[in-house]
Order: C-alpha cells, then structure tokens, then sequence
C-alpha cells in the first residue's frame, strides 16, 4: 500500500510510506522449515475449517485475492507430500 494524497498529509504517512518502502515490522514468528510446511499440509486444516460456509468464504478471498493481484494460488495434492 502506498500511501497517497490525504493519507500522505495525516501524521502517520511518514510512517505509512516508509512500511510501503521496507514493509512492515511485524513479528509473525519463527520462519518454518520445508518439514514443518510439509508436515501441517499433510494433517490438513482444522475442522472448523471444513464447514461448508468457511469453505465458499475462504474459496470466495482466495479468489477476490487472485484477481486483485495480491496472492497466487496453486493446487496442494497430498499425494505429493515425500517424506512425511
């Protein structure tokens, strides 16, 4: 997001415009390894997470993502997690 017109002249567009530059400075933890990836695809979600309406909402973002450019999405098969 880069910062323009009146969120420019607010007092936090300095800050705003130096995130858009560096990014943000947000501690989302430890960087995981391949195993750990590969190990949390293979469990599979939380249950919650299969209910029919969480499914079409986070299908509906993932799309809305994709056509605005800000994700890619790709095709997770189990069947090729190796070594799990």
């Amino acid at each position: 997001m880069l910062p323009r017109e009146r969120a420019r002249a607010h007092p936090a567009g300095p800050m705003l415009l130096q995130y858009a530059r560096d990014g943000s400075p947000v501690d989302v933890g430890r960087v995981w390894t391949n195993q750990e990836i590969l190990a949390a695809a293979y469990r599979g979600p939380h249950v919650s997470a299969l209910i029919p309406e969480a499914i079409a909402m986070m299908h509906a973002e993932a799309e809305d993502k994709v056509k605005k450019g800000f994700a890619v999405s790709f095709t997770w098969m189990r069947s090729s997690i190796i070594g799990v």
